[in-house]
């Protein structure tokens, strides 16, 4: 199992981080998750997001995981 660095929370000077996108992966999901399966992991651990997926009003935002998800599945790795 592997996992990306997926912080989403606010730092203590009040800035928002996002570390998936900080990181690339956000970018090269396909890159990423090759790699992964390459290495002979078969599981990831990715960050949801939900500061992030939430959008005005209450409704929730599912794309950014659901192309994380497929990306993953594509190279056969399991997203925990």
């Amino acid at each position: 199992m592997g996992g990306y660095k997926g912080a989403d929370h606010v730092n203590g000077h009040g800035q928002a981080l996002d570390l998936v996108l900080d990181s690339g992966h956000l970018e090269r999901p396909e890159e990423d998750h090759r790699r992964a399966s390459q290495a002979g992991l078969s599981a990831v651990r990715e960050s949801m997001g939900w500061r992030l997926a939430e959008a005005l009003g209450g409704a929730i935002d599912l794309r950014r995981a659901k192309r994380i998800q497929a990306s993953a599945e594509r190279h056969g790795l399991q997203v925990l």
